[in-house]
């Protein structure tokens, strides 16, 4: 399954790992101890058009949508998968 994360963006849900809040990111260590780099080439870091930030085992990813939005994206997908097996 996939999860749309803006900007025309979608990452596979089994490869995700992390999703969290922009300013969290952008104001911890995490960045810099880990050296991510944007997996898209068009990826700014730019606080004000970035809300969440989205990583997964390909590649950082910055999304315009919240971390609470990408949460239930991934749950409704998570659900929409379960009712395709169980009907």
């Amino acid at each position: 399954m996939y999860v749309s994360i803006g900007h025309e963006s979608v990452v596979k849900a089994s490869e995700l790992i992390l999703i969290m809040d922009f300013n969290t990111y952008a104001d911890s260590e995490l960045n810099q101890q880990w050296k991510l780099t944007p997996a898209a080439e068009d990826t700014q870091y730019d606080n004000e058009s970035h809300k969440s930030v989205v990583i997964t085992t390909t590649g950082l990813y910055f999304s315009p949508l919240s971390s609470a939005t990408l949460q239930k994206r991934l749950k409704f997908t998570h659900q929409n998968k379960l009712n395709d097996i169980f009907g």
